[in-house]
């Protein structure tokens, strides 16, 4: 399953046409054999996007430079920041993908009982948040549920592969059950239910991220 998107975008003077591919690999559902009445199940799509200005000199170095993040104020650590740079990267960022990825998650059977308004219904109503962030060697997070206005995530590794991803546990484990890949313009989407338990462990090299979100 895969989406063709089309950008116009500039740097300097020069405008130039890029695409961009989020290309499904992969899908299952996290769950518990406790959780008789399936309310915390987490469906879980494991994607690679495939972009030309994702893997542009531009895009990279501008990623490498540090004076383009700020820390951020939402994790409480000097470890984590986010991207508040110029060019082709917040042109990038300016995008929304979520008519796609509410495509993807509400034909789930997994989701539907949730969202079970129509796909229209939720494409309306639903906003779109997209940033990069960067995590140097030492920041965590302990496992977590997230805010209940997200509707989902996506979390995609940029610029190189990384030792370290997001992990996933059960409501009911004290141990990951799942990590989303590692490799380098891969991740995942995953919708956040009251089981969708997250954490970042271990993270011993700078990564960079994309992190999207859509919220209702």
């Amino acid at each position: 399953m895969s989406q063709t998107v089309c950008f116009i975008t500039r740097i300097g003077n020069s405008a130039f046409k890029y695409t961009m591919e989020i290309v499904v690999h992969n899908s299952q559902v996290l769950s518990s054999t406790n959780d008789i009445y399936q309310q915390y199940s987490v469906p879980v799509w494991e994607i690679e996007i495939q972009s030309d200005v994702v893997d542009s000199p531009e895009f990279t170095q501008s990623l490498a430079v540090d004076s383009n993040f700020v820390v951020s104020q939402a994790h409480n650590s000097e470890l984590r920041s986010v991207f508040a740079g110029e060019g082709v990267v917040k042109d990038f960022l300016s995008v929304s993908h979520k008519e796609k990825l509410l495509d993807i998650a509400l034909d789930h059977p997994a989701t539907r009982p949730r969202f079970n308004m129509s796909q229209q219904h939720y494409q309306t109503r639903a906003g779109w948040l997209s940033t990069i962030l960067r995590d140097q060697a030492g920041f965590s997070m302990t496992p977590h549920i997230d805010n209940s206005h997200v509707v989902m995530h996506m979390i995609v590794n940029l610029v190189q592969d990384n030792e370290t991803a997001t992990d996933f546990y059960l409501f009911d484990s004290k141990e990951p059950v799942y990590r989303a890949p590692t490799k380098r313009n891969h991740g995942v989407i995953f919708v956040n239910t009251p089981g969708a338990v997250h954490a970042i462990n271990g993270i011993t090299h700078t990564r960079w991220i994309w992190y999207a979100s859509v919220l209702l």
